[in-house]
C-alpha cells in the first residue's frame, strides 16, 4: 500500500497510511477533520490523553501527536493528528462485518 493511501474515513477523521522513518514501521496517521465543534474537539482529545496512558498487546499504540501542515488538492492548512500503530489484521468491526454475528461464547472470548 503507497504512502498516503487512506486507510479510511469516520465522523471525526480521516486515516492514512505512512511510514515511521524513526521505528522502522508502518503507521497509521488519523488527520482531524477541520470542521468539528469544540465540543467534538475536546473529546478527541480526551480519547488522545487516555490512550497515552494505556499499553496491552490489543489496543493501538499511541507514537505521536500534534500539529502539522497537510497538503491535498484542495490546497494546505494545519491539522491536527495522531500517530498510531497499524492494525495488521483490520478493525473489529470490519471482521464482524464480514463474519457475522458471533455465538456468545466467541464474543465473551473476545470481549472478556
Amino acid at each position: 500500500m503507497p504512502r498516503g493511501s487512506t486507510l479510511g474515513t469516520g465522523g471525526t477523521c480521516k486515516v492514512k497510511f505512512g511510514w515511521d522513518p524513526e521505528n522502522n514501521c508502518k503507521v497509521a496517521i488519523k488527520i482531524l477533520k477541520s470542521d468539528l465543534s469544540d465540543k467534538t474537539r475536546e473529546l478527541v482529545k480526551e480519547e488522545v490523553a487516555t490512550m497515552q496512558k494505556l499499553s496491552h498487546p490489543n489496543i493501538l499504540e499511541q507514537i505521536e501527536t500534534g500539529q502539522a501542515m497537510y497538503k491535498n488538492s484542495k490546497g494546505e492548512r494545519e491539522v491536527d493528528f495522531v500517530v498510531l500503530s497499524i492494525a495488521g489484521n483490520g478493525e473489529v468491526f470490519d471482521f464482524i462485518a464480514n463474519s457475522g454475528p458471533f455465538k456468545e461464547s466467541v464474543a465473551r472470548y473476545y470481549f472478556k
